[in-house]
């Protein structure tokens, strides 16, 4: 089985992004974090 991959997207100053990293911090999960405030233009 292979591991899943956790792609997240967050904003600045998003309490629901600061918990779900805190969370991931603490259970040692890995994932990758993009930031849709500094790059905002190209998911728009």
């Amino acid at each position: 089985m292979s591991a899943l991959k956790i792609i997240m997207y967050t904003k600045p100053f998003c309490g629901f992004c600061a918990a779900a990293k805190a969370l991931f911090r603490e259970k040692d999960v890995s994932y990758t974090e993009i930031d849709i405030g500094r790059y905002r233009f190209r998911y728009n």
